[in-house]
């Protein structure tokens, strides 16, 4: 036909590129988006740690994931951001280990820590058998010889596992007599003659 299309080709692709750059950050939102209901890496209900919030799942729309933190605010997290970060579930696994960690004076006899640790998550029916609890002297502090105690329950008891075991290691180290340190500093003075 007589017409030059080398560079009628050039100019297209030119122009092609140019509307490519300028929609490629809100096409890329709108793909994490998608990737978000896609492959759906949390449920609603689920408690979920990301883009620095905590909270449970209320509501997952395709802009947007709403998540109740604990003090009940709601908040609007974007799934674009959201798809590009870490996220935390803690919900997705059916059992979860427990990470507590105790401190008792130094002096203090470590058999009957660990003897009174175990009474305690032997009595105690949330807690799963398998896999086995875990005890062990974990550091010499400061202030405090810790002991580390890991065990394992239901997801669901988690947190009034957690919070059991606080209130029940303290009163129980208080009925044995076992001291539970906090910081502090010895002074020596020296007199001058």
């Amino acid at each position: 036909m007589g017409i030059e299309i080398t560079s009628f080709i050039a100019l297209l692709g030119a122009a092609g590129l140019a509307i490519g750059m300028a929609f490629s950050g809100a096409l890329g939102n709108n793909a994490d988006e998608v990737m978000i209901l896609f492959f759906i890496p949390f449920i609603v209900e689920g408690f979920i740690d990301a883009q620095g919030e905590k909270g449970i799942i209320k509501e997952m729309h395709i802009f947007n994931t709403v998540v109740l933190t604990a003090d009940n605010r709601a908040m609007l997290l974007p799934n674009g951001p959201l798809a590009n970060g870490n996220i935390v579930n803690y919900t997705r696994e059916d059992i979860r280990r427990v990470d507590l960690v105790f401190g008792f004076n130094y002096g203090g006899n470590y058999d009957k820590v660990r003897g009174v640790i175990r009474t305690i998550l032997i009595n105690d029916s949330r807690l799963l058998e398998e896999p086995a609890p875990f005890i062990a002297l974990s550091s010499l502090e400061d202030s405090s010889v810790n002991v580390t105690v890991r065990p394992w329950c239901k997801t669901s008891d988690y947190w009034g596992i957690h919070y059991d075991m606080q209130e029940n290691i303290y009163k129980e180290f208080a009925k044995n007599n076992i001291g539970i340190p906090f910081p502090q500093m010895d002074v020596h003075l020296k007199k001058e003659a």
